[in-house]
């Protein structure tokens, strides 16, 4: 029930031309903390099993999926690419590619191609902070800015917990975060903070009047030379471009929650982006500690989105359905997978109200049965996720982290 929604979205972002098999894997491997991504799963369970399905899907009249067939069978099935069994697949056995250490290793920047010097975050919250936290840990002048300077002493108090994270997971040293706090200054006042600003990264809420308002005043107030660049989870470039003066220096730069290990950095351009922003952003993402996770064309979640969607509505359904409660499901996942962490304990992490608006956005009747137990079940009980301290688990130490959840 899980498995086969989220391995679809793999083939989907594959057979579209979105992503290439190893970038589709790593994204997912990087985001979630999983051992094995999609394509790598295809080959374990043999490309003529996904073949055969997707074979009799289009026998019964899903006739969107004959171009998942045909590609199937042109790149695989008929060179004998059957994956794991015959040496051969999305990669090579008996030594794969996502099996070697440097597979995750976020590779070095070409810095003769960035020219970026000073840049700028838009938005205080807890991603737009953490954005300018790892610009400036990686040696970048930053100025956070924001509407006002109440929201902004908001945001110096998150320092000090995302320091204790960088000294345990990155044996950061007390220099380097010094170093880090010096190199970020904050601003109330846009046209102030865009003073010769390099690079413009906005972070501000999901909503397109919002956007379209902060874009609109950014164009007018921002150098020349500025480029521009959303962290837009849901909305294409080629929708906010528009509200810009300069559509060719726009681009998307989504990022992960938890970036500083979480370093996957998905980057899609427009129709009218330069290809010489697209390069130079993709640079800047490496230099910043990222894996900078490259896009061919538009398309709306982006990878780790389209991967994770699917698996967390699966998960949800189950729930909803009384089909199995969320520790059994968080078990299955985890011992199937090998993953650290399941879709319920994922739901829990992303806060049940961002679950909540994503799902009752979705048709259907499913989605929406899933949208009012969430509701009634858990946000009308204050049971928010890990920020409130229950969500499907308690925190600070949830079930899932025990050493006998898999026993």
């Amino acid at each position: 029930s899980m498995l086969t929604p989220f391995l679809n979205a793999g083939m989907q972002l594959w057979t579209k031309g979105i992503a290439d098999p190893q970038t589709i894997d790593k994204t997912w491997m990087l985001g979630t903390g999983s051992p094995i991504g999609p394509m790598a799963f295809y080959d374990i369970i043999g490309i003529t099993t996904p073949y055969n399905i997707y074979k009799l899907q289009v026998e019964h009249g899903k006739q969107e999926d004959q171009a998942v067939l045909d590609k199937l069978k042109t790149d695989f099935i008929d060179q004998n690419k059957l994956g794991l069994s015959t040496g051969e697949g999305f990669y090579t056995y008996p030594n794969p590619a996502y099996q070697k250490p440097d597979f995750l290793k976020a590779p070095p920047a070409d810095l003769s191609k960035v020219s970026i010097k000073k840049v700028v975050v838009a938005g205080s919250g807890v991603l737009g902070y953490q954005i300018a936290v790892q610009t400036a840990f990686h040696g970048f002048d930053v100025t956070v800015y924001d509407i006002n300077d109440e929201v902004l002493n908001k945001a110096k108090g998150k320092f000090t917990a995302l320091t204790d994270a960088y000294k345990h997971d990155l044996n950061a040293t007390w220099q380097q975060l010094d170093a880090t706090a010096t190199r970020l200054s904050y601003s109330s006042d846009l046209a102030d903070a865009l003073n010769d600003a390099d690079l413009l990264i906005e972070a501000v809420p999901e909503t397109l009047a919002i956007k379209q308002d902060f874009w609109e005043k950014a164009s007018a107030a921002a150098p020349a030379k500025t480029i521009f660049v959303s962290n837009s989870s849901t909305l294409l470039p080629s929708q906010l471009a528009p509200f810009t003066n300069r559509p060719e220096h726009f681009i998307n730069l989504h990022f992960a929650n938890h970036i500083h290990i979480r370093n996957t950095a998905e980057i899609m351009g427009h129709a009218a982006t330069d290809p010489a922003v697209y390069e130079q952003i993709v640079e800047f993402a490496k230099a910043i500690g990222m894996m900078p996770i490259e896009l061919h064309k538009e398309q709306s979640g982006y990878v780790l989105d389209s991967l994770l969607i699917p698996l967390l509505i699966s998960g949800m359904g189950l729930w909803a359905s009384d089909v199995a409660d969320p520790a059994t499901i968080d078990k299955t996942w985890m011992i199937a997978t090998g993953a650290l962490f399941g879709p319920m304990a994922i739901l829990d992490k992303n806060g049940m109200n961002t679950n909540y608006n994503v799902v009752k956005a979705i048709p259907g009747e499913l989605t929406q049965h899933i949208a009012e137990k969430m509701k009634t079940e858990l946000i009308d009980k204050g049971k928010l996720g890990e920020v409130s301290g229950e969500g499907f688990y308690t925190y600070p130490n949830p079930a899932y982290e025990q050493n006998d959840f898999l026993k």
